[in-house]
């Protein structure tokens, strides 16, 4: 069966192949409708409407800029921890940015797996004189919007050769439903706006002579690299992609020039970060096995995800669609997979009229949504025994950390915004307008919007609950031990300690190499006071608001973390009991309990 499935599916995919290829390699006529209609300052315009987009969707925020952030209070607390220990850092001589101890007290860990986006780590050394944390981070978070569209409007407009169509097309791909989800979760995988400008000047870097192109071309492969490790790696499948069609088109295997150009573009790109490679190999070696997670077959777009609106849609919550998308595999913002209703009738409307304009855009996208499937295909949250490339990928040593499929959808939107704006502008040029088809048009563009635009009021509470100032005078060299324990709950103890900078024997990072305290605790509590008596872990602190209110943060913001909560206050409970009277209690209200062990 998996082979009759696997062999089905291979069938259709590379007739979709053969044939988009076929249309592709067709001589295109010399004009085409719409082609070459720009209007005046089209650049300051895409700017204005990509400034106002995030302006509106983020309206909550902008608030409370200096005590929230954008998002969920689970990951974003990480990575605003990253900005903390990079400014740390670079203004304490003796720290390195590849370890700490700081977090997973007194052993400390790695962070050279860790999911570091070094481009936002740089601007929040340089804004450190001038923003908060919080402030970077939001002001971070925004930019990503603002600038994938400009970018996006770039390619699409020296591809499409329309200015209307670019800016509908730079819309779609910095609103597209994968950039807004991982906005409110994930840092890394939303700065994005590298991307279509590494592929606008390789594409020009191919096709000319300019070697300003293939500079720009490197720099912005460095900068995808500098954003975050997913964004490197799809960057180098696309330059694989497109050497591939080139090799089939020329029907040439070896084509030096492009394979020399494509050699530049990465190597010069990675090279600033070879000695952080270097480091990663280092350890590797040294504890004789690679640092891997799983997620290969988890975290993928299912097929039906591409046409459901997602979770977040201000449809995808409600009725059918809610149903359907509580089935798709993965976390709800790494299943957002949804093309757009809007988008899916334009390139219909347009038919085989924009399909030779586009259809090598849409191998580029079919190429990653493959990608984007994982080591199984899935089907309404089902897995299905067909064996796809990632199969082979999870194999291949330092590859196979990219374990997360679906985030190749970026490229898909990509992709996808460019073969819609070619349908747009044949929809819009090919023929002569009256009023009933003006207005269906503007409809339609208006739909495209609305389609990938959401109000959030996700904010994740910034500040130091008052609490801590109990333990803040004591200037002994010490760390802390915090309950209740749980992965967002540890995050939530480092957007702390980025106010109160204690070390904290618990913490988060992408890939943990080694084994800490907080693995290791003993169970029986005479144990337990010794040894934290021997790693210098000199408070203890519950929260006591878990107990009396349920799961609220001690800054008044509801948290998405809410397993077991019955039983956790059970837990404390009988804690607070137990250590009261082993431990001396220097704080004890309805907020939180503070035990001093030595």
């Amino acid at each position: 069966m998996p082979f009759i499935s696997t062999f089905l599916f291979y069938t259709v995919i590379l007739s979709l192949f053969g044939y988009l290829f076929k249309i592709s390699s067709r001589p295109k006529d010399a004009v085409q409708p719409g082609e070459g209609v720009y209007f005046k300052k089209d650049l300051v315009i895409a700017l204005g409407v990509y400034t106002l987009f995030p302006l509106v969707m983020f309206f909550p925020i902008l608030g409370k800029f200096n005590s929230g952030i954008i998002g969920y209070p689970e990951d974003p607390y990480q990575h605003l921890w990253d900005m903390w220990w990079a400014i740390k850092a670079v203004q304490t001589p003796g720290i390195s940015l590849g370890y700490t101890n700081s977090i997973f007290y007194p052993e400390g860990t790695s962070l050279l797996f860790h999911a570091f986006s070094f481009y936002n780590l740089v601007w929040a050394v340089i804004l450190s004189p001038f923003l908060s944390l919080a402030q970077t981070y939001n002001f971070q978070i925004l930019s990503t919007f603002v600038l994938s569209g400009a970018g996006a409007f770039l390619l699409v407009k020296h591809l499409v050769r329309n200015s209307f169509a670019a800016i509908v097309g730079g819309f779609i791909f910095a609103f597209n439903p994968s950039h807004y989800t991982h906005a409110l979760q994930q840092i890394e995988i939303a700065t994005i706006q590298f991307i279509p400008l590494f592929v606008l000047f390789y594409i020009k870097s191919v096709k000319g002579q300019a070697k300003k192109d293939l500079v720009l071309a490197s720099v912005f492969f460095m900068l995808n690299a500098a954003s975050g490790w997913y964004n490197m790696f799809f960057s180098v499948y696309f330059v694989i992609f497109a050497y591939i069609y080139v090799a089939v088109k020329r029907r040439r295997f070896i084509i030096k020039d492009v394979m020399i150009k494509s050699a530049v573009v990465v190597a010069s790109g990675i090279a600033p970060l070879v000695p952080w490679f270097f480091s990663m190999i280092t350890l590797v070696v040294d504890q004789s096995r690679e640092v891997v997670g799983g997620g290969h077959g988890h975290s993928v777009t299912d097929v039906l995800a591409l046409f459901v609106p997602y979770l977040y849609h201000w449809l995808g919550g409600h009725g059918i669609f809610h149903s359907l998308n509580i089935k798709f595999s993965g976390s709800p913002w790494e299943k957002a997979a949804y093309l757009g209703l809007g988008n899916i009738l334009v390139l219909v409307v347009a038919g085989r009229g924009a399909l030779k304009s586009s259809a090598k855009y849409l191998l580029g996208a079919l190429s990653f949504l493959v990608l984007s499937f994982g080591i199984n295909l899935h089907i309404l949250g089902q897995a299905h025994q067909v064996v796809l490339p990632y199969t082979l990928i999870q194999h291949i040593p330092f590859f196979r950390n990219v374990r997360m499929p679906v985030r190749a959808m970026v490229f898909v939107y990509l992709f996808w915004a460019v073969a819609v704006a070619f349908g747009l502008r044949h929809i819009l040029f090919s023929r002569k307008n009256t009023p009933k088809r003006t207005a269906f048009l503007s409809a339609l563009v208006l739909f495209i919007f609305a389609d990938f635009t959401l109000i959030s009021g996700e904010i994740a509470p910034v500040g130091l609950p008052s609490y801590y100032s109990v333990i803040m005078h004591d200037k002994d060299d010490f760390g802390i031990f915090e309950f209740p324990t749980s992965y967002a709950y540890s995050e939530l103890y480092m957007m702390y300690q980025t106010f109160h900078g204690i070390p904290i024997i618990q913490g988060n990072v992408a890939r943990k190499t080694s084994r800490t305290l907080s693995d290791d605790l003993p169970s029986d509590y005479k144990s337990l006071r010794e040894r934290l008596i021997r790693d210098k872990v000199k408070y203890i602190i519950i929260r006591g608001r878990f107990l009396a209110r349920g799961n609220t943060d001690a800054l008044g913001g509801k948290t998405s973390f809410d397993d077991k909560v019955s039983k956790t206050m059970l837990k404390l409970k009988q804690m607070i009991a137990v250590y009261s009277k082993i431990f001396r209690r220097v704080y004890g209200e309805d907020d939180c309990f503070i035990f001093r062990v030595y």
